[in-house]
């Protein structure tokens, strides 16, 4: 009884004193100054052919910006289709990339997500997500909460990744 009482209080302070040693060690590292992925989440798509809409573009437009001060990052492009889009918003945006100069080797594609939770979830899973993420949306993207919730998740689950940084 002694050594299981003994063994029981023991636990807590060693799983401690691991998580202090993993803090001190993840602490040390430091990550890239250089984005290895711009997550452009999707938005509306219009029309047939379709096209982005105004929202879109300028998250479009943003990542082409940021592409120009870091062009050996890739682009994940993440939107599916919705029931009144006559293409996937990720294949719109990917035509729009390629359209302001963006090579087609940079841009990969996620074309099952719906939602904001699942642009993060499924590009993280088919893409992985490296050293530092930027992901270019809107702010009200985060205010939800399951949102915030999928990002901690990401962060979480990420397999090298040191810093998801939000713009």
């Amino acid at each position: 009884m002694k050594k299981f009482l003994l063994a029981f209080l023991l636990m807590p302070t060693v799983y401690l004193f691991v998580l202090a040693g993993l803090m001190y060690r993840g602490s040390r590292k430091k990550p890239s100054s250089h984005p290895d992925t711009l997550l452009v989440l999707g938005a509306k798509v219009k029309g047939k052919p379709a096209y982005p809409s105004q929202m879109l573009k300028e998250r479009l437009d943003h990542a082409v910006h940021v592409h120009k001060c870091y062009p050996e990052s890739q682009i994940i492009v993440s939107g599916g289709q919705g029931p009144d889009e006559s293409e996937p918003e990720a294949v719109v945006m990917k035509r729009y990339l390629i359209a302001q100069g963006i090579p087609s080797t940079c841009i990969r594609t996620e074309v099952k997500s719906s939602r904001t939770k699942e642009n993060l979830l499924f590009s993280q899973k088919r893409f992985g997500f490296n050293d530092l993420v930027i992901i270019i949306c809107f702010e009200r993207c985060f205010l939800q909460n399951d949102c915030i919730f999928v990002l901690l998740v990401v962060r979480q689950n990420r397999s090298h990744a040191n810093a998801i940084k939000t713009i």
